[in-house]
């Protein structure tokens, strides 16, 4: 599988990750706290990223997914992300 599928492919995963998380931790437009091994990330509670997912998994309903999401404001919660990577020295 080629570096640009491996990226695609852990990118839908984490944005399922963070968005299942918005829709079990996001309490009434505050913030999302996400605990990682004792440390707490807090991510800005973004509607336009918030997508319920309950459709049975299929080509289709991934695509209407990720389209969805690109449509919405991710961006600082990627680099959020990529911040906390950076400062805590992840390698993983």
């Amino acid at each position: 599988m080629d570096l640009l599928k491996k990226g695609y492919i852990l990118f839908i995963v984490t944005v399922l990750y963070i968005s299942t998380g918005y829709s079990q931790k996001a309490n009434n437009g505050g913030d999302l706290v996400l605990d990682f091994y004792g440390d707490s990330l807090f991510l800005a509670n973004d509607p336009s990223i918030n997508i319920d997912f309950t459709s049975p998994i299929s080509k289709k309903t991934i695509t209407d997914f990720y389209t969805h999401l690109k449509s919405g404001t991710y961006k600082p919660v990627i680099q959020q992300l990529l911040s906390f990577r950076d400062d805590k020295q992840l390698d993983d």
